[in-house]
């Protein structure tokens, strides 16, 4: 079998090195997008569960509220629990410094007296070198900074740094470095008691952490501390928090990772283009091994390790370079998660084993996948037909009439998993659905080649050099469907997936212009300005509310504020509160706004999303029960209205509402709606000159915050665009390999063309023209295709991950100008295979055997 593996495999490849690097490249891309991908997801994943771990240290529980923070008195009921060893408050907050552009400080306040047991941040803060404990409690602002926060603000210990703090300006004296290893790099701990000032936050804590006495018994002890505590307690576990986050994550992690995985499914097709080609290259050296006694297992294993011995360099190659491109999309990655699930600060890669093995499981897979068929197809070739000399490469015939019927059957497959997907669920099924569709469109992709090939014929019955030209490329490219078949397929899958996150994203971008058309009708947005870095963290100083009312200008300020509601059992939403809503600016989803506003400013009421609805199951009339800080409180849904800020959904009160069940009327922004709009640009500049002396507000006109949306919104999208362009590339190569190994095969053909007359140009034009057959033919199934995606992406994906109507809007001329760049980049890498074939010798061509 080894001499075998040596005379049929080795050597062949060895002869073929620009093939073979090719199929190489093409796993490679395959294996390191996907690595790339679960890296990265890896990575954002793994700082934020490291800087639980660093603030939690060995807690075996912690108590969190359901809202954003538990008062200072529950330490007592806590440190009193016969279960509890030890107990210790945290109190986290974020802060922006003008030194680190688009970056933020994790401000740690941490309790000296008694985080010594825990390990955690806090505690190891305190071995920092010169840390004193009278001047850590005695002076104000003093923080212990990681080293890498500090290289990047610039400063050493002992001197001072500005930071942004609800929307004030406030300094910040390096006290000391954390130990090298310790914390995350945006992390600064500081005093506790400090902090709390710092943020106004008196007699507010973050979490408490918890050692027990028998941490076996952990499971009796949450239930009897929650029983004890107020009913917005959360008491668990701390990783039970990574877990939820990660839940939060798996909708848009999971959409990206299937993104990934087109450009190992392109790999299949290339594997199987360039083995298949091998074997009807072979078929007479196959038909001698037959001859002499090689049974069928032996030559299909032969034929198997030749894909496994492109494969496997292909594999060991994407790794290094999935951790590589990694590297490039982290940050992609990390802000997109940051900018609407959680603050994440992910600056290195985490290159877990598990994904290795995956992405190598992944990459065989696909290889052997590949080259199963033509393996097979191998085993079976008949000797005696074998060694007859000068046979067609081109004889061979595909079942298309059965591929077609199983093609219609996978597609009606897609319709039955959207539908299910829309339905019962689970949500993942509508990526079985976008499966399925890509897999009835390959499996027709030949019916369709031999129909346009057809039909190219009718309509070039010239008798024009040109003409003729043209016609003996149709022919080619209908004779040699068996591969160029899997070619188009393969182009058909890039070129379908690029359409399809195009229209997709063309619908989400003009649905939320409509929704932004709609909800923003303010003249004036403020914010801190903070809040375009670390989110709804920071507050809006009162005194700018109270100044705005007080001008005749003004005719109403819409308030804001927001929090995340974590429940017991891991649902998490945004609680939402609104002072003074606009009638005019919620598109409720069975209208009659007016008179579900009104309502929803009546005792007991909230508004919910179309999201939170979905995911609650809630309709207008529907009660929902929340955990506050006076017990649980029920209210009635006043009306469901269309949103696409936050996938996780989102239940609205009115400010006086929360304030009730919260005793917190402090506001994340405001709206102002002017009685003249002329007069916004005054206004701005008199709101800086008043309270952004040092631009700690982001003050917005009505057309800057519509562009700053949108910039949010490309940023999160931009994974897509780099992921299409691969799988592009990919199918790219699949295109030059096919056209050079069409050439190698049909060497005979090529050499009796020139014998009758062809010139070396013909030739290359020939071939050229096939190669641009391919591009079109590929082009025009991708867009039937690519449009069915777009619809699965658009109208069953997004509903069943997120929750979120899209309206579908197809950019038609970007559709239809698909063909006007992919022709052209498919004769572009049909370039060097056609004039390989142009300088193929008469003589030696049309030689005997």
């Amino acid at each position: 079998m080894l001499h075998l593996l040596h005379q049929i495999v080795l050597r062949y490849l060895a002869r073929h090195k620009l093939i073979a690097v090719l199929d190489v490249l093409s796993v490679a891309v395959g294996v390191a997008v996907y690595l790339a991908i679960q890296t990265a997801n890896h990575s954002a994943n793994q700082a934020f569960r490291s800087s639980i771990d660093l603030i939690a240290g060995k807690s075996h529980l912690e108590v969190r509220g359901a809202s954003e923070w538990i008062p200072e008195t529950w330490i007592e009921r806590v440190a009193n629990h016969p279960a509890v060893q030890a107990s210790t408050p945290v109190l986290e907050g974020y802060a922006t410094t003008p030194s680190i552009p688009g970056g933020y400080i994790h401000l740690l306040g941490t309790d000296p007296f008694t985080n010594s047991e825990f390990e955690t941040v806090g505690a190891l803060a305190q071995m920092a070198e010169g840390f004193d404990l009278e001047t850590w409690l005695s002076r104000p602002g003093l923080v212990i900074a990681h080293p890498e926060l500090v290289e990047n603000v610039g400063v050493q210990p002992g001197s001072s740094m500005v930071a942004d703090i609800d929307g004030r300006t406030v300094e910040l004296t390096i006290a000391g470095v954390l130990p090298e290893g310790v914390g995350s790099s945006s992390m600064a701990v500081m005093d506790i008691g400090w902090l709390q000032e710092l943020y106004g936050n008196q007699g507010r804590l973050t979490s408490i952490q918890i050692l027990l006495h028998d941490p076996s018994r952990m499971e009796e002890a949450s239930e009897s501390l929650a029983s004890l505590l107020p009913e917005d307690a959360v008491v668990q576990a701390p990783e039970q928090r990574s877990q939820q986050v990660q839940r939060m994550l798996d909708g848009f992690q999971l959409n990206i990772t299937a993104l990934s995985m087109v450009s190992i499914l392109v790999g299949v097709f290339l594997i199987y283009n360039s083995v298949s080609a091998s074997v009807v290259r072979r078929r007479r050296e196959i038909g001698i091994l037959r001859s002499t006694g090689a049974t069928q297992r032996q030559v299909m294993g032969a034929f198997l390790a030749e894909g496994l011995l492109l494969g496997i360099p292909g594999v060991v190659l994407g790794i290094p370079l999935g951790a590589l491109l990694a590297s490039l999309l982290i940050g992609d990655v990390s802000q997109t998660i940051s900018s609407h699930y959680i603050l994440v600060n992910a600056t290195q890669i985490t290159v877990a084993s598990r994904d290795v093995f995956v992405a190598m499981v992944y990459g065989i897979g696909a290889t052997l996948i590949g080259a199963y068929l033509p393996a097979l197809e191998a085993s079976r070739v008949p000797p005696l037909s074998a060694l007859r000399p000068n046979r067609a490469v081109e004889a061979k015939d595909l079942p298309v009439g059965r591929l077609l019927t199983f093609g219609l059957a996978a597609l009606l497959l897609s319709v039955f998993f959207s539908w299910k997907a829309l339905t019962t669920g689970p949500a993942w099924m509508s990526f079985l659905a976008c499966l399925a569709l890509a897999t009835g469109a390959s499996l027709a992709t030949p019916w369709v080649c031999r129909w346009l090939v057809y039909w190219a014929s009718r309509w070039n019955q010239g008798q024009s050099q040109t003409a003729m030209l043209v016609r003996l490329a149709s022919d080619n490219l209908g004779r040699s469907l068996h591969r160029s078949a899997v070619t188009v397929a393969a182009l058909m899958m890039a070129v379908s997936m690029t359409i399809g996150v195009t229209v997709m994203v063309s619908s989400f971008r003009n649905t939320i212009d409509l929704w932004i058309n709609q909800v923003m009708k303010a003249d004036v947005y403020v914010t801190p300005a903070s809040s375009q870095v670390i989110g709804f963290q920071g507050f809006l100083p009162g005194e700018i509310v109270d100044y705005l009312e007080a001008l005749p200008e003004v005719a109403s300020i819409e308030t804001y504020r927001q929090s995340v509601i974590h429940l017991q059992d891991g649902t998490h939403f945004i609680l939402g509160a609104v002072g003074n809503p606009a009638r005019k600016t919620l598109r409720f989803l069975d209208g009659e706004a007016d008179r579900k506003v009104e309502t929803f400013q009546l005792p007991g009421y909230a508004l919910a999303t179309e999201s939170l609805a979905r995911k609650l199951e809630l309709k207008e009339g529907s009660r929902v029960s929340i955990p506050t800080p006076s017990g649980k409180r029920e209210f009635t849904i006043a009306g469901v209205y269309y949103d696409y800020s936050d996938d996780r959904g989102k239940l609205v009160l009115t400010r006086e509402e929360y304030k009730r069940h919260w005793g917190d009327d402090r506001i994340h922004s405001f709206s102002v709606f002017l009685k003249d709009p002329n007069f916004a640009e005054e206004l701005n500049r008199e709101l800086r000159e008043r309270f952004s002396a040092n631009e700690e507000l982001a003050i917005y006109s009505n057309q800057t915050i519509r562009e700053r949306i949108f910039e949010v919104f490309d940023q999160t999208f931009a994974i897509t665009y780099v992921l299409r362009s691969i799988a592009i590339l990919v199918a790219v190569f699949g295109v030059s390999l096919s056209l050079a190994t069409l050439v190698m095969e049909r060497t005979r053909d090529i050499g009796i063309f020139r014998a009758i007359g062809a010139s070396r140009a013909q030739v290359r034009t020939v071939y050229l023209v096939e190669a641009g057959f391919t591009g079109l033919f590929g082009s025009l199934i991708g867009i039937a295709c690519g449009l069915g995606m777009a619809l699965i992406l658009t109208l069953v994906v997004n509903k069943s991950f997120f929750g979120w109507t899209i309206q579908l809007h197809v950019p038609w001329a970007e559709v239809w100008a698909t063909p006007l760049w992919v022709v052209p980049v498919a004769i572009l890498a049909g370039f060097i295979p056609a004039s390989g074939a142009a300088k193929i010798e008469v003589s030696e061509a049309v030689r005997g055997e």
